[in-house]
C-alpha cells in the first residue's frame, strides 16, 4: 500500500472540481480503522488525494468516475459490524 495518501487540505476544498470529486462516506468505524484500513477499500476505484475521517469521512478522488465506482461499489457494505453508506 501506498504511504502517500493522507489527510489533507483537499477535503477542506471549496473548489466546485474538488468537490465533485468527493465521496463522503457515513457510518465508518474510525475507532476501530486505520490509514491503510482506509487506503485498502477506497484506492481500487482510483487514486485517492487526499481524505479525512471521523466517524464518517471524505475521500478526494482525482476523477469524478472514480467517486461514483466507489459509491455504487461500497455503499451498504458491512465494515466491522458497520453498514458503510451515506447516512448513519
Amino acid at each position: 500500500m501506498s504511504n502517500s495518501i493522507k489527510q489533507s487540505d483537499f477535503t477542506n476544498s471549496t473548489n466546485p472540481q474538488d468537490l465533485e470529486r468527493r465521496l463522503f462516506v457515513g457510518n465508518l468505524p474510525t475507532d476501530h480503522m486505520t490509514r491503510e484500513e482506509m487506503e485498502e477499500i477506497f484506492s481500487k476505484y482510483g487514486k485517492i488525494r487526499g481524505y479525512m475521517y471521523h466517524g464518517y469521512g471524505f475521500v478526494q478522488y482525482d476523477r469524478l468516475e472514480d467517486v461514483q465506482a466507489a459509491l455504487d461499489g461500497e455503499k451498504g457494505r458491512l465494515y466491522k459490524g458497520y453498514r458503510l453508506g451515506k447516512e448513519n
